[in-house]
């Protein structure tokens, strides 16, 4: 059997006391209970500032893309809880400054 638990740390502001890290600072842990067990910690993949994050792993902001561009369709809905199936399929836009014109590359 396999439990998996995920504490996402979004910032201090709201919390009193404030959250800390510990003394091993940000980090990814994984436990493994059996016989034996181990721990296994892994440092140092989390950027300092979010945009260092952004340009280091653009990957982050893919994986809220499905999230907001689900945004008008959840508006929309009636109220109640609502799944993927009761909801259309999210589709992606294209940022306009991303638009080409017919014959014009867009450069990077």
């Amino acid at each position: 059997m396999i439990t998996a638990a995920v504490n996402w740390f979004m910032g201090e502001r709201n919390f009193d006391p404030a959250w800390s890290f510990g003394p091993n600072g940000q980090r990814f842990e994984v436990e493994v209970r059996g016989d034996p067990g181990c721990v296994l910690t892994l440092s140092g993949l989390h950027a300092h500032d979010p945009g260092e994050g952004g340009r280091r792993n653009p990957s982050i902001a893919a994986t809220a893309l499905n999230c907001v561009n689900a945004i008008p369709y959840v508006v929309a809905a009636e109220p109640g809880v609502r799944t993927y199936l009761d909801l259309p399929l999210p589709a992606g836009r294209a940022a306009r400054h991303l638009h080409r014109s017919r014959g014009t590359e867009v450069s990077g």
